[in-house]
């Protein structure tokens, strides 16, 4: 219970108990947590959630109240999901060495390169993706990270589980990219 023994001290208002200040303070807590309930009930009326498709699992969802600018993906797990499973752990990597680095999917350079290995000339077979078979795509870059390469297009290329395990990290092979780079004036 509050009492009435409140005086005003150097710092505000103070209370006569230790009792008294708890009383004071839940007091006080409960008034504020009544106005930001009346305040989301405000804003709630005004929300119109926004349908989408989440980008990386697929599932239909709709913006919420306290996400109203999430339109991509429908979770906070599901977007590191995507971004690992899109970009992988190479710009970190880059960041942490202070070399260049760019985001692009490991696909695009699949194709550019027509699922085939830049070292040995081999194909690497699409349905191999993510699995341990020696054939298996993977991204390989050609200065390694760890040597001072950068993580963009131009430094990366596809190489076989097989082939990119056995190079480690030595600088070999060579990009053919002739017919890829835009043609100069």
């Amino acid at each position: 219970m509050e009492c009435s023994g409140k005086f005003m001290g150097y710092h505000g208002e103070l209370s006569c108990s230790p009792e008294c200040k708890a009383a004071r303070r839940k007091k006080k807590e409960e008034i504020q947590k009544r106005k930001r309930v009346a305040a989301r009930a405000v804003l709630r009326a005004a929300f119109k959630p926004v349908p989408f498709v989440c980008k990386g699992c697929g599932i239909k969802a709709f913006t919420s109240f306290d996400h109203p600018n999430r339109k991509v993906f429908h979770s906070d797990e599901c977007f590191q999901r995507f971004v690992t499973k899109t970009h992988g752990k190479h710009p970190k990597r880059a960041r942490a060495k202070g070399v260049p680095y760019e985001y692009f999917e490991a696909t695009r350079i699949f194709e550019r390169d027509h699922w085939r290995c830049q070292l040995c000339g081999r194909k690497t077979p699409k349905r191999l993706r993510g699995t341990s078979h020696p054939r298996a795509p993977t991204l390989d870059h050609i200065t390694p990270i760890g040597k001072g390469g950068s993580h963009t297009i131009v430094n990366v290329q596809t190489a076989c589980k097989e082939c990119n395990s056995d190079k480690g990290s030595r600088a070999l092979g060579q990009l053919h990219l002739i017919a890829w780079l835009p043609k100069r004036a």
